[in-house]
């Protein structure tokens, strides 16, 4: 005689998702650490954050330049897009020459013979990242990586004044 079993059917787990390869991103988190969750990602590797008056808060270690040099920037990505008489300028940050352009209000974009720049003003703080242009292509947009770190640190920088 057969008998039947009835089979038991225990649901099927999900495997485990390995986490981001870089970290998540804090509520309270000084300068540096926001810094270097930013270079974590992986998309950009030279970044610095400046206050108004061009001293640095925080970069990575291979982005040094005069105060005069930040002020200039920060002075140009200030001023409003309808000062500018024409549409690209030259600045220089040490010896090399970047053509510039306002993107908008609030961002610049600088190209030289070897890497691009990306400043950015996000609340009092001025966010300045370059890319070299001699690298591996990307598909990476480095204005897109600036303003989407601009609003992580704009939402951490509210969140840390309620944790604090």
């Amino acid at each position: 005689m057969a008998t039947a079993s009835a089979s038991t059917s225990e649901p099927q787990q999900q495997p485990q998702l390995a986490p981001p390869k870089h970290p998540r991103m804090p509520a309270v988190m000084n300068w540096e650490e926001s810094v270097n969750y930013f270079v974590s990602k992986g998309n950009i590797s030279r970044v610095a954050i400046y206050d108004q008056g061009g001293k640095p808060l925080a970069g990575t270690p291979d982005l040094q330049f005069q105060d005069g040099d930040v002020r200039s920037i920060y002075n140009c990505v200030k001023l409003p897009l309808n000062v500018f008489h024409k549409y690209r300028f030259g600045l220089f940050l040490g010896a090399e020459r970047f053509i510039c352009f306002k993107v908008d209000s609030l961002t610049m974009i600088g190209v030289s013979r070897d890497s691009l720049y990306v400043a950015h003003l996000c609340d009092n703080v001025m966010i300045l990242a370059f890319v070299a242009l001699q690298g591996p292509e990307t598909r990476v947009s480095c204005l897109g990586e600036v303003w989407t770190f601009a609003q992580e640190l704009k939402s951490h920088m509210e969140v840390s004044q309620f944790v604090q």
